[in-house]
């Protein structure tokens, strides 16, 4: 399998160290889980207690780097990288590199254990993991290549690396190494990550066995290594794993942000390494268009860098980085013009090129072996022409000699003819042209305090020196006059106070402000600069009047308006059509309009206005007696509902004590005239229903109704 690459991942960066490092060779691991072995909080932390965290059983480790490691989906059989198993080593298994190997271990996880100074506060400098058991498993590490330790801090001082709390964040990959490592694996991509928590460590001091540089800080300041001698990887923080606080690695078994993609990718390498797969790299510089053969029986067909994974004697992945560059072709051209009567020619390459051979192209080879191809191109013609232009200044005196004749600024043109050392005619056309003296103004305007200035020449125009002079070069060398004249306009300051009635606003700049704002205004003058307005618009009280806004008028009568307010007011009342005025303090509606709203507008002496809106409810009482005789005298006969409103009808329905039917209205019978069926009714009391409907109203009305005789 091969691909061509753009840049080299972490991978190879890393694996590519591990055949190169003087490690003895242990073959590859055929496992199906690989072991991570790591040292725990319980044998080293002592009475350090809660800041004791810096492991896989630590609080900044179990529920975010640890969590991720152990989600099958990500680590797993079926996973993107292999399987791990997470095992405490104890003190004894690390007390030898026998034992560490008898432990099983296959990466080896140090994390951070702190130690207390005399003052009793943390020493960064120190670990509480014995030296001793630090060297042994550096010790384990070199004897075999595909053992790797991941260690940081004061634990990585056996491996020859000292580190400082001077990170200042992003982490970034390191520009000289392979498009950089850890930046590039299965889990992801990215382009920078962070350090957290309270110390953030860079590399201050280095081992003299070999070292590549990972990752950097903003200030280039090396944070992550890859350690030749032992192919291990070297933190600068701990941190860098670390969750709650103390870093930025997400909680839960997901990847979410980019230290979660770097520390899965870490780990995803470390199981390659575990696994034991043996690297190397071949590169070819050829020229351009060549073919290189692969590893694996292709060709590269154009410059890059090509991986090709193969199986090895031992049955181990050998993976095989070519490198391809291509030489360019180089590309000469021979050009000149003479005339047929010179008799030129050139030798290129054994190829003689002349009048009857002037041009083509010879290939031949460079210093690099590649090919090099000359073009060649003569150009033969009856004469050779030459022009001389110039641009002079003015009664700049200049001249010029051809052939014996003098060209200046009396006589700026003309032709010479020569006959060349190949014996060829030659012409030589002058064209002198003389520049006239130059003036320019520069007028600029600007505001006034802006702190504006121009520098013309080597002075400096501003405020305080507006105007003046100055004597320049042009582009053709002549003398420029440049008047320089800035004009600087004022800015202004303007008081507005201006009463505004209540509920108005006023104007500033096209932009209305309320009654009652008081504040400062910045804007800009017709000038364009700074205009500052500090605007005053106290608030006018709306007239004070009491209207009546609802009213019941009874329908087909006349109604005044009730008003309560200063008669020297205006009034303005509407609608004109419906009203026996338009401009008095009470107005009246005349009879027979029923206008849906009245409105009225009240303006005081300052000019202030107040609106009142008046919704009349258009009513109709009827008259109804509470007693008739029905005894033929003419008087009070009969019993019915006396309504003057126009157009209005009604239904009259009477009922004995009991609560029987007795009566009830139609058209052509709509008064009761004190009969039942025909017959007299007996003196007593009645009910009676007055259903009432007019163009505004519906309404019914009830009561007692005294029949006498």
């Amino acid at each position: 399998m091969r691909r061509l690459l753009f840049g080299a991942t972490l991978l190879l960066a890393l694996l590519s160290a591990v055949a190169s490092f003087a490690q003895d060779d242990c073959g590859c691991q055929e496992e199906e889980e690989i072991t991570v072995c790591y040292l725990s909080k319980q044998d080293y932390c002592g009475a350090f207690g809660a800041n004791c965290e810096y492991t896989f059983d630590g609080a900044f480790f179990e529920n975010g780097l640890v969590a991720k490691l152990q989600n099958p989906t990500l680590f797993g059989e079926n996973g993107i990288s292999c399987d791990l198993e997470l095992k405490r080593a104890e003190p004894s298994d690390l007390s030898s590199v026998q034992a560490i190997n008898d432990c099983g271990c296959d990466i080896i996880f140090v994390g951070q254990f702190l130690v207390l100074n005399e003052f009793g506060q943390p020493d960064l400098t120190q670990s509480a993991v014995p030296t001793q058991t630090l060297n042994n498993i550096r010790d384990w590490s070199l004897a075999c290549e595909s053992n790797l330790v991941i260690v940081t801090q004061a634990e990585a001082r056996p491996w020859g690396y000292i580190t400082a709390n001077q990170n200042i964040n992003p982490n970034t990959p390191e520009d000289e190494i392979s498009v950089s490592s850890i930046f590039d694996g299965p889990f992801g991509s990215l382009s920078f990550f962070n350090q957290g928590g309270s110390y953030q460590g860079v590399f201050t001091g280095l081992p003299t066995t070999g070292f590549e540089i990972l990752a950097n800080d903003v200030t280039g300041a090396p944070t992550v290594a890859l350690d030749e001698a032992t192919n291990d990887i070297i933190l600068g923080d701990v941190g860098i794993l670390c969750s709650n606080g103390a870093g930025e690695i997400s909680l839960g078994n997901s990847i979410v942000n980019n230290n979660d993609i770097l520390a899965t990718n870490i780990f995803a390498l470390g199981c390659r390494i575990a696994e034991g797969i043996s690297t190397s790299d071949q590169a070819f510089t050829v020229c351009e268009g060549e073919q290189v053969g692969l590893p694996d029986g292709g060709v590269a067909n154009a410059p890059g860098e090509y991986l090709d994974t193969l199986v090895a004697a031992n049955g181990c992945d050998s993976i095989v980085l070519t490198q391809v560059t291509w030489l360019p072709q180089d590309t000469i051209n021979i050009a000149r013009t003479t005339c047929f009567t010179s008799g030129y020619s050139i030798e290129v390459g054994g190829t003689v090129f002349n009048v009857d051979q002037p041009d083509g192209r010879v290939l031949l080879q460079n210093t690099s072996g590649c090919d090099s191809l000359i073009v060649v191109n003569l150009n033969f013609v009856e004469f050779l022409s030459t022009n001389i232009q110039r641009q002079v200044c003015e009664d700049s005196g200049y001249s010029l000699v051809v052939n014996g004749v003098t060209y200046n600024e009396a006589n700026p043109t003309g032709q010479e003819a020569f006959v060349t050392a190949e014996g060829c005619d030659s012409i030589v056309s002058i064209n002198l042209d003389f520049v006239p003296f130059l003036t320019d103004t520069l007028a600029l305007e600007a505001c006034e305090n802006s702190g504006f200035s121009v520098t013309v020449g080597n002075t400096s125009y501003n405020e305080f020196n507006p105007t003046g002079e100055e004597v320049l070069q042009s582009v053709q060398g002549c003398d420029s006059i440049v008047t320089i004249d800035l004009s600087f306009l004022p800015a202004d300051t303007t008081y507005i106070e201006e009463p505004v009635c209540e509920g108005e606003s006023y104007l500033v700049g096209g932009v209305p402000y309320p009654s009652g704002t008081s504040t400062r205004l910045m804007l800009t003058n017709q000038y364009g600069c700074d205009s500052i307005i500090f605007l005053e618009l106290p608030e006018l009280p709306a007239p004070n009047v009491q209207v009546d806004t609802v009213v019941r008028i009874e329908q087909g009568t006349a109604y005044t308006f009730e008003v309560t307010g200063d008669p020297d007011y205006n009034y303005t009342w509407s609608p004109a059509e419906a009203l026996s005025c338009t401009n008095c303090i009470e107005a009246v509606l005349e009879a027979g309009n029923y206008p849906a709203t009245v409105e009225l507008s009240v303006t005081d002496f300052l000019g202030c206005s107040a609106f009142y809106t008046i919704l009349p409810e258009y009513v109709c009482s009827p008259y109804l007696p509470n007693a008739f005789s029905p005894n033929a005298d003419g008087r009070n006969d009969t019993f019915f509902p006396f309504v003057v409103c126009p157009n209005a009808t009604y239904t009259l329905q009477i009922f004995d004590r009991w609560g029987n039917l007795v009566f009830e209205s139609t058209d052509s019978n709509p008064e009761w005239d004190g009969q039942i069926n025909g017959r007299a009714a007996p003196i007593g009391v009645y009910i009676y229903v007055v259903q009432l409907e007019t163009a505004f109203t519906r309404e019914t009305f009830s009561g007692e109704l005294n029949l006498v005789r």
